[in-house]
């Protein structure tokens, strides 16, 4: 598990994204580990969390907000006040995600101006990836 690094405005980023309707609603919470760094973790997987290839697999709508949520996150974190938008993202399925918790982890990986590039992957217990994307987010 990641140490979190506590940095004057982070808890306070995070707090901005939990407050967000849609992460309450999916149970997901955000914790900031560092400068462009982000976590986002779904611990009480519900029934409307699965349903992926008719499965008990958690569905492709989660699984792509938790790495949405935890790319924006990363980049918020080095925004601080600020806003940010997804511009476009891409997300290759590896495996099925099977059971839970799960959980996002969301990495800065370049910044120009006010366009941020991103990366987010999700791992399972054996620390195999399951999915992982690429977004460019637009500082706003």
């Amino acid at each position: 598990m990641n140490e979190i690094i506590s940095s004057p405005g982070m808890e306070e980023i995070a707090a901005r994204i939990n407050a967000m309707p849609v992460l309450k609603l999916f149970g997901a919470l955000v914790t900031v580990t560092g400068p462009g760094e982000a976590q986002v973790e779904i611990a009480d997987i519900r029934d409307f969390h699965t349903g992926g290839l008719e499965t008990s697999a958690i569905n492709g709508m989660t699984v792509m907000g938790l790495l949405d949520a935890a790319m924006c996150a990363a980049a918020l974190s080095t925004l601080p006040g600020g806003r940010c938008a997804t511009g476009e993202m891409s997300v290759k399925f590896k495996r099925p995600v099977l059971g839970g918790p799960v959980k996002a982890t969301g990495r800065l990986v370049s910044r120009t101006n006010n366009m941020l590039v991103c990366e987010a992957s999700i791992v399972d217990a054996e620390g195999k990836e399951r999915a992982v994307a690429t977004a460019s987010v637009h500082a706003i």
